[in-house]
């Protein structure tokens, strides 16, 4: 998905109008339209930002990452994707910040088994996501294009721009019909 907002900057009887100017882009996402995990670019100006997000209609939560973070994020999902196997285990986490200033910190946590669960602490919620071995290299494509998105201004993300994100993210069509979990593992 590829969203372009702008408020122009006009000086009209003497009242200044101030220009924000933004791009989304999603590279990935895996499950259903009611529970998933994305992978989401965001730009500001010079100010670019990926998001890892899980969703569920009732609640959503995200670590957001600068280029470093990103980097940082990368590494700790290939490490988890060596380590998968019949049982899990956990692997690592990392804060989006490591500023303690900092009031909203949000924390992801990788453990590997059969797939990769990921668990977002975000503020006072906490989800988690179980990604299917069949699925950990698309997601570590979308996861590269993203931490692509500091270092270009090209806007072809492999992925096509649209209005509804998870409709183009969800690799190869493919839609999970897993129902969504009542209790999250990696939250406790």
């Amino acid at each position: 998905m590829l969203v372009l907002g702008a408020i122009a900057v006009l000086l009209i009887g003497g009242v200044a109008v101030f220009a924000v100017f933004w791009e989304d882009r999603w590279y990935a996402a895996f499950g259903s339209d009611e529970y998933y995990i994305g992978v989401e670019g965001s730009s500001m100006f010079s100010d670019r930002t990926v998001w890892i997000e899980i969703n569920t209609p009732d609640d959503v939560a995200r670590v957001m990452l600068d280029s470093a973070k990103t980097d940082e994020a990368l590494k700790l999902f290939e490490t988890a994707a060596g380590k998968q196997s019949s049982s899990w285990h956990d692997v690592g986490s990392m804060s989006d910040s490591d500023d303690p200033r900092d009031l909203f910190i949000s924390r992801l946590a990788l453990s590997a088994g059969p797939g990769i669960r990921f668990a977002i602490h975000d503020g006072s919620s906490c989800l988690s996501y179980d990604l299917k071995p069949a699925d950990v290299a698309a997601f570590e494509r979308g996861l590269q294009a993203a931490r692509r998105h500091f270092g270009s201004d090209d806007i072809d993300r492999r992925l096509p721009p649209h209005w509804s994100p998870q409709d183009d993210a969800f690799q190869r069509g493919r839609k999970s019909l897993d129902p969504i979990p009542q209790i999250f593992p990696g939250c406790g």
